[in-house]
């Protein structure tokens, strides 16, 4: 399964269908979640997501406006109800782990209806949706030949209306590459990554570029509320998030491209940003690594390249060049050896990634030739 987002034009008549297909959703989703609650209190039972959709022919027949949505949105909207449950339940079983009890969707909050099964066809350069029509869609990529569309989710992103298809493809991924060529990176903050050949990719740190930008919006929103100002708010955190994929996205292609081993240190980016530790969660949200190590991963596949993730344990800390331990505070930035091997602390951890990835593969290889004899 693959998803596909595309950018759709609405002209004003189908946005305005759009925009009364998502209140009517939000609508249904608090009235399920408040009879989920009711049922709970009175009786101590939960009653089911099924039971909840074979209500729905009476509701559509003592609201009439509800027969212009198609029913698979509709059931799909008590589905997302029975998932936020099923989380819940699943939280509360977990020590440590915040339950988080399902809340109610504001308007705000409820930005996306979605026809698991049918109710849609593309056509051309249109897509054609349930009792709204055709509507533009910019097919940027093409979807592979022979694939089977399951699912389309219509999205509101501030002004902007987005198709993302869950496409049933398959794709068979080539063989491992012969290694020729290979990389070990280090992720950073201050550079966003160091080859372990001395390479620097500066952090383009586009959050703090528009901070205070973002700062001056949130403080006129805060005091109006204005839809006017919301959507600039809007607009410039959609912006900001479009200016980071589109640099991952050339950065993961261009390591996939030229290199056959890409080694990187498998980093648990949750604990750090709850941890907190340096007080870096903001540069470390901005940075975006665990989004970039995703496209870096399915990339490599496809591609036939080597992608190994090592536990970066130490990686700072050794000396690349001899083995020995040369212990160092987050802000000493360089590192020197007894052995005489100096270089910055960055380089020097992309070193120690580089031969650590080499290792596993190397290893793994032995093991499948070993395997096939």
């Amino acid at each position: 399964m693959r998803t596909y987002k595309f950018r759709i034009y609405p002209n004003k008549e189908q946005e305005e269908k759009f925009i009364f297909t998502l209140d009517s959703c939000r609508e249904l989703y608090n009235v399920a979640l408040q009879q989920r609650r009711d049922v709970y209190l009175s009786t101590k039972k939960t009653i089911s997501c099924y039971f909840q959709q074979k209500e729905l022919p009476l509701l559509r027949e003592q609201f009439p406006e509800y027969k212009s949505i198609h029913s698979h949105v509709l059931r799909n909207v008590l589905k997302r109800v029975d998932s936020a449950f099923m989380g819940f339940f699943r939280r509360v079983k977990i020590k440590g782990e915040k339950a988080g009890y399902p809340r109610f969707k504001s308007k705000n909050g409820y930005d996306s209806f979605c026809y698991p099964q049918g109710g849609f066809k593309l056509s051309g350069i249109k897509i054609k949706l349930f009792k709204i029509g055709y509507i533009k869609i910019n097919l940027h990529r093409d979807i592979p030949e022979n694939s089977q569309i399951k699912m389309c989710t219509i999205k509101r992103e501030g002004a902007h209306w987005y198709c993302i298809f869950v496409i049933d493809v398959q794709i068979s991924n080539p063989e491992k590459k012969q290694i020729n060529k290979s990389t070990g990176i280090d992720l950073g903050l201050t550079d966003f990554m160091v080859l372990s050949n001395g390479t620097k990719i500066k952090n383009p740190k586009y959050f703090r570029q528009s901070e205070e930008k973002l700062k001056a919006i949130q403080s006129k929103y805060s005091k109006g509320k204005s839809k006017k100002i919301r959507k600039q708010l809007t607009g410039l955190h959609r912006k900001i998030v479009n200016q980071r994929k589109d640099f991952q996205h050339k950065l993961s292609r261009q390591l996939v491209n030229d290199y056959d081993l890409i080694s990187y240190e498998d980093l648990k980016i949750k604990h750090m940003i709850e941890d907190n530790k340096y007080h870096l969660q903001k540069h470390i949200t901005d940075a975006s690594w665990g989004r970039f190590i995703h496209m870096l991963k399915y990339k490599a596949e496809e591609a036939g390249v080597w992608c190994v993730g090592v536990d970066p344990r130490g990686t700072t800390q050794k000396c690349s060049h001899c083995g020995s331990d040369v212990p160092k505070k987050l802000h000493v930035r360089s590192h020197k050896c007894a052995c005489g091997f100096e270089a910055t602390r960055d380089h020097n951890a992309a070193l120690n990634i580089h031969k650590l990835g080499t290792n596993l593969v190397n290893q793994a290889m032995s093991e499948i030739s070993e395997a096939t004899l």
